[in-house]
């Protein structure tokens, strides 16, 4: 993604909005976090894994990362990678 000029720090947002739940609510009880169905019956990961995982490798992604140049409306460097609230912790039941 980083490589092919897209902004990795939109990956996390992208999946917050696919999980259907706010941040704040994954993992806990929100009618669309699959909460139903445990990670390891699953043949992806989980919401709160997928999120993790990425913002586990933000940093390093960031250094592949160009943003295009040139023309009025060209963004600058990306700024260093800030979870908006803290990596999402697992439930335990």
């Amino acid at each position: 993604m980083a490589q092919a000029g897209y902004d990795p720090r939109e990956a996390v947002p992208f999946w917050e909005r696919m999980s259907g739940c706010p941040r704040q609510m994954l993992d806990k009880l929100c009618f669309r976090s699959q909460q139903a169905i445990p990670e390891f019956l699953s043949t992806h990961p989980s919401d709160v894994t997928r999120i993790n995982q990425i913002e586990a490798w933000m940093p390093e992604v960031l250094t592949l990362y160009h943003p295009p140049t040139g023309g009025p409306n060209a963004p600058g460097r990306p700024a260093p990678y800030q979870p908006p609230i803290g990596p999402v912790m697992p439930r335990t039941s």
